[in-house]
């Protein structure tokens, strides 16, 4: 009984992808390891790649996510997209390590102004 509800609710969901809905579809199928809904999101991202970059839904996709998309060789755009999302994930990276050994190493000195300082706090918050 609860395949054949999987089935009908996969079988509606492939019948209702579409750019107004493919990217949180996309992070659901993800969750749920829905290979067969995923494709389908992804071929419907290929084919409306402008239109779905251009949604505010794309602004809260996570970094794996939205390289994933940008990555995916069904759609005809510039390489360069590629380039920027792998760099700032490396940055991302290289920017958390560097926060982190701020946080562990330096400790404001009365030689720093009050607004250094506030800065420096407000990194710290981050953590």
């Amino acid at each position: 009984m609860l395949a054949g509800l999987t089935n009908i609710c996969k079988t509606y969901l492939l019948q209702v992808v579409s750019p107004e809905n493919c990217l949180q579809l996309r992070v659901f199928a993800q969750l749920y390891r829905l290979d067969e809904i995923l494709q389908k999101v992804d071929e419907t991202i290929a084919g409306n790649f402008v239109d779905v970059l251009n949604r505010d839904e794309i602004k809260t996709l996570d970094v794996d996510t939205l390289t994933a998309i940008l990555s995916s060789k069904k759609h005809k755009v510039c390489t360069i997209f590629n380039v920027i999302f792998v760099s700032l994930k490396s940055l991302q990276n290289i920017v958390i390590e560097f926060l982190l050994l701020l946080k562990n190493s330096i400790v404001p000195s009365p030689r720093v102004n009050k607004q250094q300082t506030f800065v420096y706090m407000r990194i710290l918050k981050c953590f």
